[in-house]
């Protein structure tokens, strides 16, 4: 591997290539911007003069979906909350990184974004960040959280004569295949047939 000293740069080209990072940092986070401007959209519902809800606005007049846009308008809110609170100052840099935030609740976020930095690899000029260890941080602790809600309603129904054993274990089963698969990089439409299959069992049991 050659060395790095062999490509000395001059300083035009150093300056150069803080412009360029500075273009590419500022587009990365454009989805902020978008995002906010979408939200007050939503709230003020600004669309009305044109369109019956906002969802038929954004669809026809830039071709998003409805779930993308509220993509966007859910990070944005999470990009404020972790620039507000967290003891950090290192932020999310592209949506990629603050998507796998938005399933936590806002408490959650702030702790799962300053573990993702405690514990990102280190490089040349500080952690390293990738939304890929975002991403893990955050199944880990919603894996946490999904074993300690299991085993509280465990306890509450295994006293309950009325539950069939069966049951039980068919729903502690459940929960662990869903720890477990939650951590995997899953394709986010077999991560959206899971979730839809859940509340799927939710309406069910709210019968």
């Amino acid at each position: 591997m050659e060395d790095r000293d062999d490509f000395e740069m001059t300083t035009v080209e150093t300056d150069r290539l803080a412009e360029l990072e500075k273009v590419i940092v500022e587009n990365f986070q454009g989805f902020y911007v978008v995002g906010c401007a979408l939200a007050e959209i939503s709230a003020n519902k600004l669309y009305r003069l044109t369109h019956d809800t906002f969802e038929d606005y954004c669809r026809e007049r830039f071709e998003v979906a409805r779930r993308t846009a509220y993509q966007y308008i859910e990070a944005s809110s999470v990009m404020d909350n972790v620039r507000n609170c967290a003891q950090t100052k290192i932020l999310p840099m592209n949506e990629a990184q603050v998507r796998p935030l938005t399933k936590l609740s806002p408490e959650d976020q702030i702790q799962a974004w300053e573990k993702a930095v405690s514990t990102a690899p280190q490089g040349e000029s500080g952690a390293i960040v990738t939304a890929k260890h975002v991403s893990h941080v955050v199944s880990e602790m919603l894996g946490e959280m999904l074993t300690k809600r299991a085993e509280a309603v465990r306890k509450t129904v295994g006293d309950n004569p009325a539950v069939a054993q069966e049951f039980i274990d068919a729903l502690w089963a459940l929960i662990e295949v869903v720890r477990v698969e939650a951590a995997k990089p899953l394709p986010a439409k077999i991560r959206e047939n899971m979730i839809d299959s859940i509340y799927r069992v939710q309406q069910l049991l709210e019968k």
